[in-house]
């Protein structure tokens, strides 16, 4: 007879608890890998999924795009190839742009070559041109509006320009009143060209124009940088008038008298009745020296008197001889200054000024030098010229002569013959280049005005 075993319940049911746990472990360690089965192949066939819709809408795209209908498309992992033949780099180009904007596409291989045959670029080129050629005949109409709008904003601009109450400002001035009518017919022109354009829908043409035409101006401005540099002097000068007609100027190192100014350069008449052309971009920028915009102008001349000479009386005798000359002004009146002592002779010098508007200045000073010396020849006035001591030495050093000072012969008025010309020569104004001046005043262009307003 069989005995049980004691506790044998509480041993089985450990057993059991020992048995469910191990199947438990083996079915947890088996799920991670089903489930990772199983989401690989879910990807698997959504990548499927995704290349398959990147090709439709790709060959859908193509196929409704003249000249891309040849191209074949393949994805594969987002990767998309193109290949077949294209009759331009622009179709090339585009198709692979296309490719790209499509959403999953991670990059585009572009295999495609482009068509070197004849019919294939014949055929489109003619589609091209015809579709362009409707376009323009379509457009004729607009086109002859425009020319009308044209036409008519340039009778404007003429009728615009001549109106006085533009010109009122510069009225005085020819030059700028031509700069400012020719500024009002191109804003007129701008404008009706830039109607012209929104009218026939070109718009977008007018950004590019205005780009090329900045590029052409910065190349313009730098190859003929001088000439503008002249033209914008001409301007400044024209405003301000720094110089008359006839005016006597001193420009660098040139002086003559003003004949004309032009839009590039500035003409002078030498006193030798030589034409100096001096660019207008030289003359704005150089030091200028007017002798007629004043019309007093001082002279000066010096003379040597003999050291032991009372000075007083000689510069009063001066004073006076220059005073009684026609041309001379007795306010201010002449004076005479003692400017050096040397070593033979006491340096005076002579002041005076003459009205340049009747009298010859040249030919006062002159006058005047020559007055200063008869005077002082019939007063006794010695003006004396240097004394020169030389000496003679002999073989052993010896002073084998030495003359003593140079008898010196004091003229005296007596010792001069009479003069042919009178006591007063003509010292009035003789403009010998006056004909000159006028003659090539006349010539052409001269922007200078008498009643314009000077600097």
């Amino acid at each position: 007879m069989h005995t049980p075993v004691k506790g044998s319940p509480k041993l089985a049911a450990l057993l059991l608890a020992v048995a469910l746990s191990l199947v438990t472990m083996t079915v947890v360690a088996q799920a991670p890998e089903d489930v990772n089965a199983t989401n690989a192949a879910e990807a698997t066939e959504t990548a499927k999924v995704s290349d398959a819709a990147i090709e439709a809408d790709l060959d859908e795209i193509f196929g409704s795009i003249d000249g891309l209908d040849p191209v074949t498309v393949n994805a594969t992992a987002g990767v998309v190839t193109l290949e077949g033949e294209v009759v331009s780099d622009a179709l090339k180009a585009r198709a692979a742009e296309l490719a790209g904007r499509i959403d999953g596409v991670v990059d585009v291989q572009d295999n495609m070559t482009v068509s070197t045959s004849v019919s294939d670029r014949i055929g489109p080129a003619f589609e091209r041109f015809e579709e362009r050629s409707m376009r323009v005949v379509y457009s004729l109409p607009l086109l002859v509006v425009g020319l009308i709008v044209l036409w008519l904003a340039w009778i404007f601009s003429r009728w615009l320009s001549t109106r006085a109450w533009i010109t009122r400002r510069t009225r005085q001035n020819p030059f700028m009143t031509d700069i400012v009518r020719q500024l009002v017919r191109a804003v007129v022109m701008v404008a009706a060209i830039l109607f012209v354009l929104d009218l026939m829908e070109l718009t977008a043409l007018v950004g590019a124009v205005l780009g090329a035409a900045g590029v052409a101006t910065l190349a313009i401005g730098f190859a003929f940088r001088d000439l503008i540099e002249n033209y914008i002097a001409s301007v400044l000068l024209s405003l301000r008038q720094p110089f008359e007609p006839d005016d006597l100027v001193e420009i660098g190192d040139h002086l003559g008298q003003v004949s004309r100014l032009t839009s590039r350069a500035t003409v002078l008449i030498t006193p030798d009745g030589n034409h100096v052309r001096i660019p207008n971009a030289t003359v704005f920028k150089a030091e200028m020296v007017n002798y007629s915009r004043n019309p007093y102008r001082r002279f000066q001349f010096d003379v040597g008197v003999d050291v032991e000479l009372e000075l007083s009386p000689v510069q009063a005798l001066a004073e006076n001889v220059v005073g009684d000359i026609d041309g001379v002004l007795d306010d201010p009146a002449p004076f005479c200054l003692v400017t050096e002592l040397g070593d033979s002779s006491v340096i005076l010098r002579v002041f005076a000024w003459v009205d340049q508007r009747e009298f010859d200045f040249g030919r006062v000073r002159s006058e005047a030098i020559r007055q200063v010396k008869e005077a002082f020849d019939d007063a006794d006035i010695v003006m004396p010229e240097p004394i020169y001591n030389i000496k003679m030495l002999g073989a052993k050093g010896d002073p084998e002569a030495s003359p003593g000072p140079s008898q010196r012969h004091e003229p005296r008025a007596g010792d001069h013959p009479p003069a042919d010309t009178p006591k007063g020569a003509d010292t009035r104004s003789r403009d010998e280049v006056k004909p000159v001046i006028d003659r090539e005043a006349a010539d052409g262009q001269n922007l200078l005005d008498q009643d314009a307003e000077k600097e």
